[in-house]
């Protein structure tokens, strides 16, 4: 009877903990270099119905979140898997915990696993690498063997110059000059006098 029990309980158990691990955890590595990228991944199945939501932030504990990747869906009879990727990083060496989060199915929390692991320097080989010590700073020298193209471009610029005042003053209508005249009568007699000069003009002509 005692064993009966027991394996019942040990069943329940087993259907409690699988119910609460609905969402599994994992990583594509657990030591990279610095500044190597860590692809965790979230899996969860639920039906058709549900609805989820996955852990947003810019870190997880202390990896910096470089991208959180759109949800994946893939059908399964009258259920759907969705797989939730994020790309971490971390710029300092050391041992590093992606902490539990929590992912919201139907209004319910469901903790993930946390994942240990470990940021590796970069070590650089001074043996194998020459080290140089660093150059002053160098002046680049002045070169003046083109020095006519500029004087050329110069005086082409001078002669376009003259041209186009030359262009205008001659082109450049006389002002004439306004005469004042004394009273109507003297302006009438000077027209009538510029008619009958022109008239004369043109019969000499």
């Amino acid at each position: 009877m005692k064993i009966k029990l027991y394996i019942f309980f040990l069943l329940i158990s087993t259907f409690v903990f699988a119910q609460q691990k609905r969402v599994t955890t994992s990583v594509d590595s657990t030591k990279v270099k610095i500044g190597a990228q860590i692809n965790l991944t979230f899996k969860t199945t639920v039906d058709t119905l549900s609805k989820v939501a996955f852990p947003e932030g810019k870190l997880f504990g202390s990896l910096e979140v470089l991208e959180s990747y759109p949800t994946d869906t893939i059908k399964e009879n009258d259920t759907y898997q969705l797989i939730k990727k994020y790309g971490l990083t971390q710029f300092d060496s050391g041992r590093y915990t992606i902490p539990s989060l929590q992912v919201i199915i139907n209004s319910k929390p469901y903790v993930t696993d946390s994942v240990l692991v470990e940021i590796l320097p970069v070590v650089v080989d001074t043996l194998k690498q020459h080290m140089y010590d660093i150059k002053d700073i160098s002046t680049v020298p002045n070169d003046y063997s083109n020095w006519w193209i500029f004087v050329l471009i110069l005086i082409g610029i001078a002669g376009i110059a003259n041209l186009i005042i030359y262009w205008r003053k001659r082109n450049k209508k006389p002002v004439e000059e306004e005469i004042i005249y004394a009273s109507p009568i003297e302006k009438a007699t000077a027209h009538l006098k510029s008619l009958e000069k022109r008239a004369w003009l043109n019969e000499v002509k």
